[in-house]
């Protein structure tokens, strides 16, 4: 109704009756109703456009935020290509369906890199520049998050199972998913 989702619209067009930090913890808190929501507007595309075939794109995008910024999911700090320092942002992981006249964002993921094992990996390279023995610096604990090309592997896939009649001619990626683990 109102081509975008804004809590505080919704509000005003129903006379207040629905207050935006209802609808928002609402919405937040309904797990997979987004991802039937995506899955159904794709069809309905698919459908309209008559897609059969189409290539599927991933990438990943780092969007910056503010260096106070906490409260949002998977914030966390990243190096700043542009000016060489260090800034807040999440890395959204996305999937593109490209057909014939028409692109589809068909997926997308938060990237949250595990802080325990980032703090053993910082701790882990000022040893080994000390030159002290892998047999003397602590083990490496159990990453608990995924990574980027796992997060990449599970859109793809998820994709596959969504669509099992969609004939997809490729999947494209930048280097950072040229490994052999994502390929197979």
């Amino acid at each position: 109704v109102t081509n975008s989702i804004c809590w505080e619209r919704f509000t005003r067009i129903s006379g207040g009756k629905f207050k935006a930090n209802c609808l928002l913890q609402m919405f937040s808190r309904t797990k997979g109703f987004w991802d039937y929501l995506l899955r159904a507007s794709t069809t309905a595309l698919l459908a309209k456009f008559g897609i059969t075939e189409a290539i599927l794109v991933l990438d990943d995008s780092d969007k910056l935020r503010s260096k106070q910024c906490h409260k949002i999911y998977a914030v966390h700090k990243v190096k700043d290509k542009g000016t060489g320092g260090y800034s807040i942002a999440q890395n959204i992981i996305f999937l593109v369906l490209v057909a014939k006249g028409i692109t589809i964002p068909v997926g997308f993921k938060f990237y949250k890199p595990d802080p325990e094992w980032s703090a053993w990996s910082a701790e882990d390279k000022k040893l080994r520049k000390q030159g002290i023995s892998k047999a003397n610096r602590p083990k490496e604990p159990e990453k608990k998050n995924k990574s980027k090309s796992q997060l990449a592997s599970s859109l793809v896939l998820d994709f596959f199972e969504a669509f099992p009649d969609l004939n997809i001619k490729a999947v494209c990626a930048d280097c950072l998913y040229g490994n052999k683990k994502f390929s197979l």
